[in-house]
């Protein structure tokens, strides 16, 4: 037995178009593939989490992490995107939104929080991993090349150390 069948077996449009389209190599103008694209967005996955955007584009979702929403709504967007809605969808294009909006304006994104205590505590002022995650989320729901998350991949990069950390 292969494994193609126990995975379009499942009910997840979203997965079933997944399999079609990136493993098997359907086209998109496969009847299917239309069909299954249609009904994406009809998902319980999709559906759930899109319910649960905040009006400003975050997630607040325990579910999704621990963190700040900044966090949150990256591992979001993280998970749109595998499950294959990119920058057209509007919950999509309302989170990377709010991801571009608490971007500083050196590429990187603010520590999750700040202890007031943190000169006394000797906590680094910056963590490359606070901008990484955003990247991440950003990358996967289509914003790979958007000038915006190319500054913040350029600040990352300047964070490298000589050994490659």
């Amino acid at each position: 037995m292969t494994w193609v069948p126990l995975l379009l077996a499942d009910r997840s449009p979203c997965l079933r178009l997944a399999v079609l389209r990136d493993l098997l190599g359907y086209p998109d103008d496969d009847p299917e593939v239309r069909e299954l694209a249609a009904l994406a967005e009809t998902d319980p996955l999709v559906v759930e989490l899109v319910a649960s955007q905040r009006v400003d584009g975050s997630w607040a979702l325990p579910a999704l992490g621990v963190g700040a929403d900044v966090h949150r709504t990256a591992w979001a967007l993280a998970r749109l995107g595998m499950l294959g809605l990119g920058p057209q969808h509007p919950a999509v294009a309302r989170g990377a939104g709010y991801l571009f909006s608490q971007q500083r304006e050196d590429g990187s994104w603010p520590l999750v929080t700040v202890p007031e205590e943190h000169e006394e505590t000797g906590l680094p002022d910056m963590i490359p991993l606070q901008t990484a995650i955003p990247l991440r989320g950003l990358a996967a729901a289509g914003y790979a090349t958007d000038p915006r998350t190319e500054l913040g991949y350029a600040w990352l990069l300047a964070q490298r150390l000589e050994d490659g950390a």
